[in-house]
């Protein structure tokens, strides 16, 4: 009789608790989709907004293009965050936008060993015969772009490809390279250097061989589409695909707040420039 009684209070119990434990959990999840560079970043803030509001940030690492193709097949997604030029392959993909904002820019460095063992200080050492080259490839990363346009502005273009021995599809390939001590030099995003710190360090080039804001910085490129060598914008975006408008925008406004900002640099990056901001209006393709 006793057990009787006691199967009949846990059954009692158990629907009464069930509900309220679903009804606890009623906040919604948010599926951001970022691209390699930034996952330390977002993740960070992923807490922080969670701590403050409840609602989970679920981080997706990928590369940028495998997470596009993933956009179209995932029947909500909610934020994607990428560098140029990916945003602007969302549009060519027929993937809309609702809004985008801007948190941080990413700048090239040369990467060496820490330490600098070669003595590497500029452009013009990587043409030394020997020196173990590392870069981006052109077709698929814009970084090789703007490293191609540096070296013809130093002059040195003809001499650092007979020392290039690694050509990757992204900066952190090569940057596990160096560590692997497969190379004396990469060319990489800054923070690039700043994840892999403890083994490598970045040597700066001077303002002058950087490409300047201009018709030498843009060009129309066969797979990237129109790019940008002079700057290169970290880009949120918020998705049309979205299940939950709200707390994706709060989200992403966290990140491109001063705050967000603020993590981003002491991750490596560069600040944003407010001039070249995405357009940050409502996005035109959405109609909203």
């Amino acid at each position: 009789m006793r057990m009787r009684s006691l199967r009949l209070l846990i059954a009692v119990f158990g629907l009464a608790i069930a509900p309220a434990a679903a009804g606890a959990d009623d906040k919604p999840s948010i599926l951001c989709l970022t691209g390699p560079s930034m996952k330390t970043s977002i993740e960070e803030l992923a807490r922080v907004y969670e701590e403050r509001t409840g609602v989970h940030v679920v981080v997706e690492m990928n590369d940028p293009r495998s997470l596009i193709e993933r956009i179209k097949v995932v029947e909500h997604a909610d934020l994607f965050i990428s560098h140029d030029p990916f945003l602007a392959m969302l549009d060519r993909d027929g993937i809309k936008v609702r809004r985008a904002w801007n948190p941080a820019s990413l700048t090239p460095v040369i990467a060496v060993a820490r330490g600098n063992p070669k003595g590497i200080k500029g452009l013009k050492d990587l043409a030394r015969p020997g020196v173990r080259m590392g870069v981006t490839n052109p077709g698929t990363a814009i970084s090789g772009n703007i490293l191609a346009l540096m070296l013809r502005k130093a002059g040195v273009e003809r001499e650092v490809e007979a020392n290039v021995v690694k050509r990757a599809a992204a900066g952190r390939q090569l940057a596990a390279a160096l560590v692997a001590d497969e190379l004396d030099a990469a060319f990489v995003w800054n923070a690039v250097v700043y994840a892999n710190r403890e083994k490598i360090e970045a040597v700066d080039v001077p303002a002058e061989q950087r490409p300047q804001e201009g018709p030498e910085s843009v060009m129309a490129h066969p797979s990237l589409g129109r790019i940008e060598l002079d700057h290169v914008r970290v880009t949120i975006a918020l998705l049309d695909s979205t299940a939950h408008e709200e707390s994706a925008r709060s989200f992403a406004e966290l990140v491109a707040s001063p705050e967000g900002a603020a993590v981003f640099l002491a991750h490596g990056f560069s600040p944003a420039d407010p001039r070249r901001a995405p357009g940050s209006a409502e996005a035109r393709s959405s109609g909203r």
